[in-house]
């Protein structure tokens, strides 16, 4: 949805100075629920405000552990009967996947 990119995009100098605690905090689990209650809407937002986090400043593991939320809320839709939502999980899944807080290679 363009104007939902638009949207995030306009936040995105706010978003890329996010720390891991305010995304573990409040971030991750505000999408988690907003996921679950309306993924037609959220699940395209949620990729875009991935999409514009400082990977060398967020770790997203403790939002991606055991027991968290958010992981869950977005995989479930990678059975989704419409193309739109599985193709979103599956790109917010691979952000999260890639907000290692500059860990690399297994960490």
């Amino acid at each position: 949805n363009p104007s939902t990119r638009d949207q995030v995009g306009m936040a995105r100098g706010y978003l890329s100075s996010i720390s891991s605690g305010a995304f573990n905090g409040s971030v991750a689990p505000a999408l988690g629920l907003k996921i679950r209650a309306h993924p037609d809407k959220v699940l395209p937002m949620a990729e875009a405000i991935l999409s514009c986090l400082d990977a060398g400043k967020v770790d997203a593991g403790p939002s991606c552990a055991e027991g968290a939320e958010l992981v869950p809320s977005v995989a479930k839709h990678l059975r989704s009967a419409k193309a739109e939502l599985r193709t979103a999980a599956w790109r917010t899944l691979v952000l999260l996947g890639g907000l290692g807080g500059g860990r690399r290679g297994g960490g």
